[in-house]
């Protein structure tokens, strides 16, 4: 067994080990992780059919190669989605809330104000529209709509240029 790098996700992360022949070797293999003091990882191993409770001898998930391995024709890869869900990671609902408060979209999550999501809402059911359609929807008293996408210290939001474009003209849509 080798340990080959770490899973990164967000604030989390944990050791990703490699492991050929686990099932003749699970006993050395658990006195090995015990030595290293590592509660929790993820361990991919070749065995094409891991047996549930080797999960709970070892205190790591365990996956087989076979199950995360995307091929076809021309290349290969590991799917991280699937590794995601072998550790227990939930995929994040991609698209708008009911509301219009929060999106995700390319696994980035937005967050709007009410008045952000009015034109959000208004762009999405619409297409493409006019900056004063959009500001009278959202009840503004801006003059210009990229003022409403602006934190306290002038920043623009995130999603401005991502999901909300505009022609320089006064038309806004969504690319999304």
């Amino acid at each position: 067994m080798w340990r080959i790098g770490t899973l990164d996700y967000g604030k989390r992360s944990q050791p990703l080990f490699f492991a050929r022949l686990i099932n003749p070797n699970l006993e050395e293999i658990a006195k090995s992780l015990q030595k290293t003091k590592i509660s929790r990882g993820l361990i991919i191993a070749t065995a094409p059919n891991i047996p549930f409770h080797y999960s709970k001898v070892l205190s790591h998930e365990i996956i087989s190669i076979r199950d995360c391995l995307v091929h076809d024709s021309k290349n290969f890869h590991i799917d991280k989605n699937i590794i995601k869900a072998a550790i227990g990671l939930k995929q994040k609902q991609q698209g708008f809330s009911s509301g219009y408060r929060t999106a995700v979209f390319s696994d980035v999550e937005y967050e709007f104000t009410k008045k952000q999501a009015a034109i959000i809402e208004a762009l999405d059911k619409n297409g493409k529209m006019n900056k004063y359609e959009l500001l009278a929807e959202a009840d503004s008293e801006q003059y210009d709509l990229f003022r409403i996408f602006r934190d306290s210290k002038g920043r623009k939001h995130k999603a401005w240029d991502v999901l909300i474009k505009f022609d320089g003209k006064g038309s806004y849509w969504l690319d999304c």
